[in-house]
């Protein structure tokens, strides 16, 4: 018994270490700095190898220890909230940009993920920018191995596109690049004070109706039953 007691004590960190703990609020920093290859979990997905990628030329960075992330999950979903508070003016431009890996821990589902742009603000010819560049397949800056598509939101002083949205196929893991551009132009200014990323996991059709079938079945067994149990306690003069 003291010998299995040992074995546990000794194997279970071990084998903890090499699973990802759940997402925790923190700098995007702490994201960067987060195990590689363990990353760490977001609801039915793992997030992991977080990575800066190029800016544009003449963009100033944001500074990643001033972006605080918060995660959440409801359901089939989970999101990242970006909080920046940043502003841009006097023809600056500002940036943030870093990479991911995303890996569905459900392989008969499609993840649709939106990008929202959260208190932006533009003034003269300045614009907010934000893209997401999903690729299904190996990718690195500029290049993606599989199919690819981008989302763009983009908040003007006469527009306001603050929302984009994309589909990622079934059970794929996916590389994610998220670039937030505050650029004032030559004669305005630009502002942001969030952006969040959202993950839904959308079943496979099957499961669906597997599930609908399941519901419809009980219901009609928990109507049979009734008619009998009080034809029995009629009976019995209850």
């Amino acid at each position: 018994m003291h010998r299995l007691t040992l074995w546990f004590a000794i194997t279970t960190p071990c084998i903890l270490l090499g699973a990802p703990m759940n997402c925790v609020p923190g700098t995007l920093n702490d994201y960067l700095n987060l195990d590689p290859v363990v990353g760490c979990r977001l609801g039915d997905r793992v997030l992991s190898e977080f990575a800066l990628t190029p800016l544009t030329f003449g963009s100033a960075e944001i500074d990643p220890g001033s972006v605080l992330v918060t995660p959440s999950t409801l359901g089939m979903s989970g999101s990242l909230l970006f909080t920046y508070n940043a502003a841009a003016s006097n023809a600056g431009v500002l940036e943030s940009v870093f990479q991911m890996n995303v890996t569905p821990a459900d392989g008969g589902s499609e993840d649709i993920v939106d990008l929202r742009l959260i208190d932006a603000a533009a003034a003269g010819d300045a614009v907010v920018l934000g893209i997401v560049d999903l690729c299904e397949g190996f990718q690195f800056p500029g290049f993606c191995s599989g199919a690819s598509q981008t989302l763009i939101a983009t908040v003007t002083s006469f527009d306001d596109f603050s929302f984009a949205t994309g589909r990622i196929s079934r059970g794929a893991s996916y590389g994610l690049t998220q670039d937030i551009v505050l650029d004032a132009g030559p004669n305005g200014s630009a502002s942001l004070k969030e952006a969040q990323l959202t993950f839904t996991a959308v079943p496979e059709p099957t499961t669906v109706v597997t599930l609908v079938t399941g519901l419809v079945t009980l219901s009609v067994l928990r109507r049979r039953k009734f008619p009998i149990e009080h034809f029995d306690n009629a009976r019995r003069g209850e």
